[in-house]
């Protein structure tokens, strides 16, 4: 549901936090939640040429940069 490449790593990320917690879930309710995640003001799509993003760091900034530049080339 999030878009950017930085989201698939820190789905990975938050995937495997919950495997070395030793918390029990089935493949399918990650990919659900997955799915399903939303984060308002990260590169939300409000219309087709309107995104907004609260980027406010450099970090958040190179991910905006680099998710732009996935999404539009």
């Amino acid at each position: 549901g999030l878009l950017g490449s930085h989201q698939k790593a820190n789905a990975t990320l938050a995937q495997a936090a919950l495997h070395r917690a030793g918390i029990a879930i089935t493949a399918e309710a990650i990919a659900d939640g997955f799915a399903k995640a939303e984060w308002p003001g990260r590169f939300q799509m409000l219309a087709p040429d309107w995104i907004i993003d609260g980027a406010h760091n450099l970090h958040a900034i190179a991910a905006l940069v680099e998710t732009w530049r996935e999404q539009f080339g």
